[in-house]
């Protein structure tokens, strides 16, 4: 029979030398709702790596002058091989600090919000449909306040930086 604190060690508690059971049992230990936040945040952080190429190229064409000749139309893809041949393929991520400046924290704040909220006004029961619709929406809501500003700041930078380019 185990004492209790085998056991509380094993589920990620009281010891923490090199013969512990289990390591790294601070994640356990870690509020639920900060668990979210960083949960949140490693997906911010996955979705700016793997949108940002598509971020750049909406914001680009979206401030594209037209042009003298009178062809003013550029598709996605024209734009996509122009700035590969120009500013290499590394050069679809230019910009990529302001986006991470808003979606990391920004995302992390979504999901921790909709954690605080699902367990204040949903004890222990799952969410009809609707009540899923205004959890979400009230928790992107928040978000979006929250990140107003870096995104403004995001938006300029790359209107302003990138389309020098």
């Amino acid at each position: 029979m185990r004492s209790q604190v085998e056991l509380r060690s094993w589920v990620g508690g009281a010891a923490k030398g090199p013969g512990s059971p289990r390591r790294g049992g601070e994640a356990a230990l870690m509020h639920p709702v900060l668990k979210a936040f960083v949960c949140g945040s490693i997906s911010g952080t996955c979705s700016t790596l793997l949108f940002q190429p598509l971020d750049l190229l909406k914001t680009r064409l979206q401030t594209l002058q037209p042009s003298v000749n009178g062809s003013s139309h550029v598709g996605m893809i024209t734009l996509l091989f122009k700035v590969v041949r120009t500013e290499s393929l590394l050069g679809l991520w230019k910009g990529v600090s302001p986006s991470f400046a808003r979606c990391i924290p920004g995302v992390g704040i979504y999901f921790s919000t909709l954690y605080m909220i699902k367990q204040q006004f949903l004890l222990d029961r799952s969410p009809t449909a609707l009540e899923s619709v205004l959890l979400g929406s009230t928790s992107r809501s928040v978000a979006v306040i929250c990140m107003l500003p870096v995104t403004v700041v995001k938006t300029r930078y790359e209107v302003i930086f990138l389309s020098l380019f």
